[in-house]
């Protein structure tokens, strides 16, 4: 037993025991062989996602040891994936990380508050498959936000501060887009000295919130039919050309399963096996 007694102790996790992992790890090579004959292959960056995850925490694919400096007890440490998708190990480390850097180097000791918006499922769909496109509506949603913020603390011109999240699944590990927006609860106002005041906003009321959403909803429509996604017609507001949006020059169309796997699940139906 070493003698160093550390404030913080690592307790070493046995990925390879929890049910996500039996699952793939007993059901992947099968998967993409049945999706192999059918013609229709994963895009390589999702293949790769779920290997780098069954390696995640393996001592068998690469470790590192650590020693204490004090004690000069060792510690085997496995390697991570780091990935970004569903490795809960990496993402809960993700979401600390990002939380500490927010606490302690981004945000000043004002009132917050989160903000969380969802979209209709076909724009959810449209957002997971154009970058470009998600990157404009989320300009759209913060400016609306600020000029709400900006209305509620009584400062026309004040300045505020968003962090916006972009989340790409649900409760039920389904494609569902939407934002958390973490918001200064209120905006600056810089004085003749340079110096910077702080305005808190006041909470909102239902029918504010109402508004807003209203406001959101008017900017994000406005959008896609200045794209072309959406055409008036009279009265009615119709789907227009999203040929860029679902055409995929890497693959066949034909080939091409993940189309048809983010359209199943964002409306969450089983795409494949039953």
């Amino acid at each position: 037993m070493h003698a160093c007694q550390s404030v913080v102790s690592y307790e070493q996790r046995n990925p390879a025991a929890t049910q996500l992992y039996k699952v793939i790890s007993e059901n992947l090579n099968s998967f993409l062989a049945e999706r192999s004959e059918e013609g229709r292959n994963l895009p390589k960056f999702i293949v790769r996602e779920f290997e780098s995850y069954l390696r995640c925490g393996i001592f068998a694919h690469g470790f590192g040891r650590v020693q204490c400096g004090c004690c000069q007890h060792e510690k085997l440490v496995p390697y991570s994936c780091k990935g970004r998708g569903f490795c809960p190990s990496c993402g809960a480390r993700r979401m600390a990380e990002a939380a500490i850097h927010l606490v302690d180097e981004l945000l000043p000791l004002v009132p917050v508050r989160q903000f969380v918006v969802t979209f209709p499922v076909q724009l959810r769909l449209w957002m997971a498959r154009s970058k470009s496109l998600c990157a404009k509506v989320c300009e759209k949603v913060c400016a609306e936000l600020t000029a709400h913020l900006q209305r509620a603390a009584g400062i026309e011109k004040g300045l505020s501060g968003l962090v916006v999240f972009i989340q790409r699944f649900g409760s039920a590990a389904n494609l569902n887009i939407h934002f958390h927006v973490i918001a200064l609860d209120g905006v600056y106002e810089k004085k003749s000295t340079g110096r910077l005041k702080f305005y808190a906003a006041q909470a909102p009321t239902n029918e504010i919130i109402q508004n807003l959403v209203g406001r959101i909803s008017t900017k994000i429509n406005n959008l896609l039919i200045k794209k072309g996604y959406l055409e008036k017609v009279e009265d009615m507001v119709l789907v227009g050309n999203t040929d860029d949006i679902f055409s995929d020059s890497s693959q066949n169309s034909f080939e091409d399963i993940h189309l048809p796997a983010q359209a199943a699940s964002v409306a969450h139906r089983i795409a494949l096996g039953s």
